[in-house]
């Protein structure tokens, strides 16, 4: 807790915000992220949100073990100097 990074921001009815663990953020690039996202803006429908909810899961599952593909945390490794992903 004492590293923890903090921040906050204000926020407005109807913003959708993501809340994900770095499985997600390490194989899921933004524009997938930010395009599924504007799939439930303004919606208030769960099941559809819910159903976004999915889709992203499944898509940092799949592209986790999809050995061609270069995910944001392999391509920011490689600009590190960093090959051994």
């Amino acid at each position: 807790p004492e590293s923890a990074d903090t921040s906050s921001f204000g926020v407005e009815d109807g913003d959708v915000i993501l809340l994900a663990t770095d499985g997600v953020f390490d194989n899921v690039p933004d524009q997938l992220l930010v395009t599924e996202m504007r799939k439930v803006e303004g919606e208030r429908d769960p099941t559809k949100i819910q159903g976004v909810a999915n889709t992203i899961a499944w898509m940092a599952r799949s592209l986790a073990f999809d050995g061609a593909f270069m995910s944001p945390f392999a391509q920011s490794a490689r600009e590190n100097g960093i090959d051994a992903i």
